[in-house]
């Protein structure tokens, strides 16, 4: 960089600069270029295809998908657009929580073409993922016509249906890595946390209550063009309620149950969904079938021709079946076992190294490290594209942390296909045979026991 200033810049200059002032130059210069380059990190397209195709088709799909919400937000305006931009708002919160703690980060995203917050962002989750998921399942609802609470409950429902083949099948492709060796993820199904489906549910489940109370106090029933910032505040504010409510309720079913009386995951989650489910079905027996509820209004019922809510609902269907095919498609005709994924991942170390992590009540809750090579047991990724198969552990005196994993075959194809292609309730049975107890530990109880022991240094 200084090479370049010098040769570009202050060579053409018709003065000259002194040596402290030329010196600062570069120096803010240089922390400008890191924090853009930390912003947004840009990858070369070539690679990417040749070696994560399937990555590179959900990024434009997604990429399309949120593009095609914008539109409808824009056509339909008033509300919608303030809609849309609590989401981006949400995606944008919930996606910086792993900068708090980094406890609480347990997914590490392949690199994209852009991928921003220092390569541990991909671009399009925020501009099309979040909106496909949320955005989309909150008008969805609206469409339905029913009181806010049981909006609410059915946007929890929507959002974690519709994350499902996404969880799966990213997952699979190694889209992103989940963290080996934390408590938390142990429950599986087809390899993807439980806990991270039940996150979903009650974080699209708080966006919307957040957003209904923001507006129920702060704004009039009618739309004003005038009250923009008011509008804005609304949606900000819901975005930020919506984690604390989130979290709240993440506390309540999974934290309670899961880590401090040990239950297995699949519990908590049923009961979450049976409580949202009955919800609704509640709202559906009280709500009255006259009028079409739409977000012009702050919560009112509006009239409209047959004709344009056709038009209206046809948009949020094209982004659901466009959503469900990309991923039919992908588990038909994807070779996982040809992916290279290319990124940050979990940090290569020691096996036996332990970290605690967050724990709302203080319970001492540990977690491996590091990613043990040796002992783990995704089987979604190995090393065989690696050469020699084997990863340093240090670099430079640092874990290792940017490296390349290599996907597995389908041990189950038809698996996939049949639970994306055909959506059906698993019963607990199934569930619990796609538990994935890493690192050979059944409980924390067993956590606790083996660190007490002396078999795991902390």
């Amino acid at each position: 960089m200084e090479y370049l200033l010098d040769s570009r810049v202050f060579h053409y200059l018709p003065f000259t600069i002194c040596p402290n002032t030329r010196k600062n130059i570069i120096s803010i210069v240089m922390k400008i270029v890191t924090a853009a380059d930390w912003l947004c990190k840009i990858r070369e397209l070539q690679p990417l295809v040749e070696n994560h195709p399937t990555l590179v088709v959900s990024e434009f799909v997604y990429t399309v998908l949120w593009l095609l919400s914008f539109f409808c937000a824009l056509r339909y305006g008033s509300r919608y657009v303030y809609t849309w931009v609590g989401v981006y708002l949400l995606a944008i919160f919930t996606e910086s929580i792993k900068f708090a703690d980094e406890s609480i980060n347990v997914m590490f995203y392949s690199q994209t073409v852009l991928t921003i917050m220092g390569m541990r962002t991909p671009l399009y989750l925020l501009c099309g993922i979040y909106h496909t998921l949320f955005y989309t399942s909150y008008i969805i609802v609206k469409r339905i016509r029913l009181k806010w609470w049981g909006e609410a409950a059915a946007n929890g429902l929507l959002v974690c249906l519709l994350s499902l083949p996404l969880q799966m099948m990213g997952t699979k492709l190694l889209w992103w890595q989940w963290y080996n060796g934390d408590p938390r993820l142990i429950n599986t199904f087809y390899s993807v946390p439980l806990v991270v489906l039940a996150w979903y549910a009650v974080l699209g489940t708080s966006f919307s209550a957040s957003l209904y109370l923001f507006r129920k106090g702060f704004l009039r029933e009618e739309y004003d063009w005038k009250r923009f910032a008011t509008e804005f505040f609304c949606v900000f504010g819901a975005a930020l309620l919506a984690i604390c409510l989130a979290t709240l309720q993440y506390i309540i079913f999974f934290h309670i149950l899961h880590d401090i009386f040990q239950i297995h995951s699949i519990f908590p989650l049923t009961l979450l969904l049976f409580v949202y489910a009955i919800t609704v079905l509640k709202a559906l027996l009280n709500s009255k079938m006259d009028y079409d509820l739409l977000d012009t209004g702050k919560d009112q019922l509006i009239e409209i021709p047959l004709g344009e809510r056709c038009i209206r609902a046809f948009a949020e269907i094209s982004i659901v079946a466009i959503h469900f095919l990309l991923h039919m498609l992908l588990a038909v005709f994807s070779s996982p076992e040809n992916i290279i994924s290319e990124g940050i991942h979990q940090a290569v170390g020691s096996c036996g190294e332990m970290e605690q992590i967050f724990s709302p009540f203080g319970l001492p809750l540990y977690r491996r490290k590091y990613f043990c090579i040796e002992e783990q047991q995704q089987k979604l990724f190995d090393l065989h594209c690696i050469p020699g198969g084997q990863l340093p552990e240090i670099v430079s005196g640092e874990p290792l942390e940017y490296y390349a994993i290599c996907g597995t075959n389908f041990e189950n194809r038809a698996g996939y296909i049949t639970f994306i292609c055909k959506p059906k309730a698993c019963s607990c049975t199934k569930t619990m045979q796609h538990s994935d107890h890493r690192y050979g530990l059944k409980s924390l109880k067993n956590l606790y026991e083996k660190k007490l022991s002396g078999g795991i240094s902390q």
